[in-house]
Formats: C-alpha cells, structure tokens, sequence
C-alpha cells in the first residue's frame, strides 16, 4: 500500500464509520449531508506532502536532557553503537515539542533505529510494566 492508497482509504473508512451514526429521513437532507461528506471534506483536509532534499540538524540528545526537553533515561538510550548522542533533525524537535505541549503530531521515521536504542527501549518498557 503507497502512501497514496492510505490517503484514499483512511477517509473512506472514517466517512463510512461517520455515516453508521446518521440516520437521515428527509431525502434533501440526506442529500446535502452526503455531498458534504463526499465532495466538500469537511471531516478532513488535503494531504501534504513534502521533500525535503536536506535535513537541518538540531542538538543532540545530551543537549536536549540538560535543557530539560527530553527526559535524561531517553538522552542514555539514544546512542549510536559507539556511544555517542543521537543528534536530531529539526522536524524531530518540532515533533519534540509539540509532544511536550500535549499537541497532536505525525513525524514519520526517517531512518532505523539502533538495535541498542531498540533492546533498552523494551528493556525499560518492562521495568515500568511489573
């Protein structure tokens, strides 16, 4: 599935999971209702999407612990397999803070995470789950 097809599916799934909840007797009505949910958008936007043909580096996580914007256990599981800080981009900071602010967000990954960053990731998970 492209990224294409999701965009296609997710608001035909919501538009169906919509229309379970209306149970419109008047044909006009009904009629004006459809037209909004087929032609009009109203319950979701155009996607965008970008290219972005170099990232913009922003501090690493060290950096961002010692400011107070990310969590100090976090700052120690993102490492590289030598051990340094992962640096992030600025679309993950942008992420970053809209998270802190308790504010919706998407960023896709753009890159693999790091078997260690990976195993102390579910380590952790564990330790807060018994």
């Amino acid at each position: 599935m492209t990224i294409f097809d999701l965009h296609s599916a997710v608001p035909n799934n919501y538009r169906a999971f919509v229309r379970s909840f209306l149970h419109i007797a008047d044909d006009d009505i009904r009629a004006f209702v459809d037209q909004a949910l087929e032609e009009e958008s109203h319950l979701w936007p155009d996607f965008l999407l970008q290219v972005s043909p170099s990232y913009e580096r922003g501090p690493n996580v060290d950096e961002l612990a010692q400011q107070g914007r990310l969590h100090p256990k976090t700052a120690r599981i993102f490492r590289t397999s030598a051990g340094a800080p992962f640096t992030l981009y600025r679309h993950q900071i942008a992420a970053l803070e809209k998270a802190r602010a308790g504010q919706s967000y998407i960023n896709a990954p753009c890159g693999m995470i790091h078997k260690h960053a990976r195993d102390e990731v579910r380590r952790l998970r564990g330790e807060v789950l018994r």
